[in-house]
């Protein structure tokens, strides 16, 4: 029987395999528990979206990304970015807060005079309380900072290590 090149299913398993696909029209609905000792895997551009909880067992642990990051390219919203200074002033720029989306910043490298600032990309997002502050201020190596997406508008600092201060500017 000849397949017809019209049809495309939205939900397959892979020929030859026992990986299930679901495209970007097919929906998937797990119904009760989701037992596996495998991985599920979103591609870029993909959500998972999780109705009810997500609990790990003792065995299990949820990562974040870790990204050396540089300054050609911002930080994203999310996941652990590590920053660095050469010697000279580096400015990094953070995409948009996502309201309960958390970011790790850590500082591998700066000093006095080869800080590191990470800016909000507008004067409208604010790290904190203070309207003003639109940058973070890395001095020394091993300071990390703790960010929670409030609102699109607003990253709140819920943990700092060291003396990361949310400034007004650069200098």
């Amino acid at each position: 029987m000849a397949s017809d090149a019209s049809y495309n299913a939205s939900v397959y398993t892979k020929q030859g395999s026992t990986e299930l696909v679901v495209d970007s029209s097919g929906v998937l609905t797990l119904e009760g528990t989701l037992n596996s000792t495998g991985t599920i895997t979103v591609s870029a551009g993909g959500t998972l979206s999780v109705a009810g909880t997500i609990s790990l067992t003792t065995a299990g642990v949820l990562k974040h990304s870790v990204v050396s990051e540089t300054t050609a390219a911002n930080l994203s919203e999310s996941g652990v970015s590590v920053v660095s200074s050469t010697g000279t002033k580096e400015l990094y720029t953070i995409d948009t807060p996502a309201a309960g989306v958390t970011k790790y910043i850590y500082c591998d490298s700066a000093s006095a005079t080869g800080f590191v600032n990470v800016y909000t990309g507008a004067t409208s997002i604010t790290f904190g309380e203070t309207t003003d502050n639109h940058y973070l201020k890395f001095n020394a190596a091993e300071e990390a900072v703790s960010l929670v997406g409030i609102s699109a508008t607003k990253w709140g600092i819920v943990g700092n290590v060291g003396s990361v201060a949310a400034t007004t500017s650069t200098t």
